[in-house]
């Protein structure tokens, strides 16, 4: 799972629908700037909707983290306080319980702050699928909502249950396993990723990366460099001019590789960076967003409606038209 910080804005990404909120109709995004966040009303004249926070998170269902003096909860769409300051890390709402980390363990919490998976574990992520993914004693095991394990900790790695298959490791070598703990793919690879789409990014010792279908077999051949997850029928790709494009199922791109670095597709639109300048393209390699600023968030990150964007120390957001949502400024 990726972790991105920009300008004290938190993102945990990877299977995440991370969405902006509204009150009143009225859309909230949230605005890091100089070891700060709030958030702002997408409307004229764009004014600040809740107090100033250390840092904060997007909001998912109706609730956004923030943190102060070190303590992170949760606020509503009208800023009010919904769940006290008093944890040491928290992640985003998802079908209705968040993590959190109290004394050096992690548990889950309902929309009420109500304890409903004791804190217990060295990490907890999700609900995936309905499964939580936690680590105890340095192995891997999936539980379920209601705190029962389904898969017992003995897993050296392991990533999130999709397309209910979930990928682990064990001797040092990644495999498959489906809910009821049974391999379905051999531990035989040095890289493998959460299958999307049926095809899941692979690489075997000594070969170059590849994609195996949910039977194990070799779906497209490893010739590229590095590649990366199927969304929206196309997956990112460096061939050996190491530039980025994207494959189809069959391994063949559709965008000529061009990119000095890019994002995954979603909701019809991926960034990609051309001289140290990210902007965005659509299915068919077209710019909608001339490559011109300095960081981005993609859409996904806000259920598709708008990406945040940098240039210097401006924040703003732009729809998927190109067009400014909340207009690039400094903020104060």
């Amino acid at each position: 799972m990726v972790h991105t910080a920009l300008g004290f804005l938190i993102i945990y990404s990877g299977l995440i629908g991370i969405a902006q909120a509204s009150t009143n109709g009225v859309s909230l995004y949230p605005i890091g700037t100089d070891g700060s966040v709030f958030f702002v009303k997408a409307i004229p004249p764009y004014t600040r909707a809740t107090q100033t926070y250390e840092s904060a998170m997007p909001f998912t269902e109706g609730l956004a983290a923030v943190e102060i003096s070190n303590k992170w909860g949760f606020i509503d769409v009208n800023g009010d306080e919904k769940i006290t300051q008093k944890f040491e890390a928290v992640r985003c709402f998802r079908d209705g319980v968040a993590t959190a980390r109290s004394n050096g363990k992690w548990g889950v919490i309902n929309h009420v702050g109500q304890t409903v998976i004791p804190f217990q574990f060295d990490d907890i992520k999700g609900p995936f699928e309905g499964l939580l993914l936690v680590v105890t004693n340095k192995r891997c095991g999936y539980l379920d909502t209601n705190g029962v394990f389904i898969i017992p900790p003995q897993y050296e790695d392991a990533r999130p249950f999709s397309e209910s298959i979930g990928v682990v490791m064990k001797d040092g070598k990644w495999g498959a396993i489906d809910r009821q703990g049974n391999q379905v793919i051999p531990f035989m690879y040095s890289t493998l990723h959460i299958f999307r789409e049926g095809l899941a990014s692979c690489e075997k010792p000594g070969q170059s990366p590849g994609f195996i279908d949910r039977s194990g077999n070799d779906a497209i051949a490893t010739r590229y460099l590095e590649c990366g997850t199927f969304y929206d029928g196309l997956a990112l790709a460096m061939d050996n001019s190491e530039k980025f494009g994207f494959i189809n199922r069959h391994g063949v791109f559709l965008i000529d590789p061009q990119f000095e670095d890019a994002g995954d597709f979603h909701y019809g639109f991926a960034s990609v960076s051309k001289g140290e300048k990210w902007g965005f393209i659509d299915h068919n390699g077209h710019l909608i967003v001339k490559p011109q600023y300095d960081h981005v968030l993609d859409f996904d990150y806000f259920d598709g409606n708008a990406a945040m964007v940098y240039k210097g120390k401006m924040v703003g957001y732009i729809g998927t038209n190109g067009q400014y949502i909340i207009p690039l400024r400094v903020w104060k």
